[in-house]
């Protein structure tokens, strides 16, 4: 059903109010003070984290080992393997969202090789696209409010618009943010990356934590709040709570000798950053390795290098390590690489620390579903909200992408403001926004 176009609000006499400091919510903020031209220091942004995309920080050292927790799943790279190498989709996933995936890419599929510059950025993808539009965003005067949480969205009996909004702030009681009439709110719903748990080198990651009812983070709970007053944003339980379905596990390799990386671009005849993720794909665990140019981190000292990479079945058992990927500690996930590359287990185990990660719903996207379990971004009838994120519907676009996350943020403000909404750019346009956000630094 077409979303019925609004009036234009006064930018002058309002406030919008962003829950979330994802990469869709920052899009949203700079589509507000670049498009709609909202005064920045009317544009709020509410996070529980001290930072700006907090939840998909890459964490560690050179000495302790590096862990690079990435957020979105689908690269530019395909081979004959599409449906679980390329994409990440396993056989419980869903078919309609794979149609989705086969439609879009069959307009040039030669593109899926062939790397745009975001796709490798200078350092990992939070250091390289997040921080550089939070830190235009905080420049500008935009108003980041760190260290809330978001408790409640209250809405009028209609259903039709946002009433208030209910937060936490460290130990302080409960307060309540008055949404005005003419005010917007922006919410991001769901995390990927929620729930996330890792271990070290010699100790696999601890699966005891790892449960729907303790690992939900606030854009989770959120989501929860809002589905159970009504059935128009979407059903959360769908996505949350099958992480048998969903889940993946994530590994990060620091190399302290580069005998790794010499014997890969031999036998790949890529250099370090060229390609995309090489897939092992006689491997039980179905391994990816992706090879990025260097440094992947900011600290990270020269002689150092990184790659990481992930695994779409890690219940399986291992083809040389007899046990399955989610039982195994860092050693024993590059020994298993190692063994299918045919490398010499030394001097490179004792060169190399390996992280691993298990994400619990890095795949939830991509769950077979009803037709309402994700919500609009627009909710029907709703005047003052949107919805962002991986889990709202875009139709004819494609889950876990960047270009996802920018999408919905167009069609929010677009459709809040009264903007135009044929101006809204077609799929691939991050790169474009992200360029004009950091050249106009």
């Amino acid at each position: 059903m077409p979303l019925q176009q609004l009036e234009p609000r006064c930018p002058d006499d309002m406030d919008a109010w962003i829950l979330g400091s994802g990469i869709a919510s920052l899009t949203s903020a700079a589509h507000l003070i670049q498009e709609a031209q909202i005064p920045p220091s009317r544009v709020h942004i509410i996070e529980r984290l001290e930072k700006a995309g907090g939840g998909s920080a890459s964490t560690g050292d050179f000495v302790n080992g590096y862990l690079n927790l990435r957020n979105t799943m689908i690269g530019r790279y395909a081979d004959r393997y599409l449906a679980t190498d390329s994409f990440g989709f396993e056989p419980s996933h869903s078919a309609a969202e794979f149609r989705r995936y086969v439609q879009w890419f069959r307009r040039g599929k030669h593109e899926l090789n062939h790397l745009r510059p975001l796709d490798n950025g200078h350092y990992n993808r939070h250091e390289s696209i997040i921080m550089p539009v939070a830190r235009f965003l905080q420049s500008n005067g935009v108003d980041f409010r760190f260290g809330t949480t978001i408790a409640d969205i209250i809405l009028d009996e209609a259903h039709q618009r946002v009433c208030s909004i209910r937060t936490v702030k460290d130990n302080i009681p409960e307060t309540a943010i008055n949404v005005r009439a003419n005010d917007i709110v922006i919410a991001s719903l769901g995390s990927v990356i929620s729930g996330a748990t890792s271990g070290t080198n010699t100790t696999p990651p601890s699966l005891e934590i790892i449960c729907p009812e303790k690992d939900l983070d606030e854009n989770w709970l959120l989501w929860l709040e809002l589905s159970t007053k009504d059935t128009k944003f979407g059903n959360a339980y769908n996505f949350c709570t099958r992480m048998s379905d969903s889940r993946q596990e994530s590994f990060t390799v620091t190399l302290k000798s580069p005998k790794f990386f010499d014997l890969f671009t031999d036998l790949t005849g890529n250099a370090p950053g060229s390609g995309e993720f090489v897939t092992l794909k006689d491997s039980n665990w179905l391994l990816s390795l992706k090879i990025p140019y260097q440094p992947m981190f900011p600290d990270q000292p020269a002689g150092i290098q990184v790659f990481w990479g992930y695994a779409v079945f890690p219940e399986h058992r291992g083809d040389y390590i007899k046990k399955p990927m989610l039982e195994c500690s860092g050693e024993e996930i590059m020994t298993e690489i190692l063994q299918h590359l045919q490398f010499p287990l030394e001097p490179i185990l004792r060169d190399s620390i390996t992280i691993p990660c298990v994400v619990p719903r890095m795949a939830a996207p991509f769950l077979p579903r009803e037709h309402c379990d994700r919500p609009q971004v627009i909710p029907e009838g709703m005047t003052n909200l949107a919805l962002i994120g991986q889990f709202v519907d875009i139709p004819n676009e494609i889950a876990g992408t960047m270009d996802y996350y920018v999408k919905g943020a167009q069609i929010a403000v677009h459709h809040l403001m009264g903007l135009d909404q044929d101006t809204i750019q077609p799929g691939y346009q991050f790169q474009h926004t992200h360029e004009a956000l950091t050249c106009s630094r």
